[in-house]
């Protein structure tokens, strides 16, 4: 189910909404979705430090977020 997926993503549980922006992970820039992925997968399951920009405040955000099993952080 698409919402319970959704909810319940590391993203999710570790505050991001949608539109929120993430900037780096585990202090390495990423720009792009295979950035992203390619963060996920250095992970390993660890959790990691992910500072990212907040689409309704514009605020800068840090989060401590653990990536699902597959290496994804549940954000599209």
């Amino acid at each position: 189910d698409r919402m319970a997926s959704c909810c319940f993503s590391p993203a999710a549980i570790a505050g991001l909404k949608q539109h929120d922006a993430i900037l780096s992970v585990a202090g390495t820039a990423v720009g792009t979705a295979e950035d992203l992925a390619a963060a996920g997968r250095r992970a390993n399951r660890a959790a990691v430090t992910i500072v990212y920009l907040e689409y309704e405040t514009g605020n800068r955000r840090e989060a401590t977020i653990t990536p699902a099993a597959d290496g994804t952080f549940g954000v599209e």
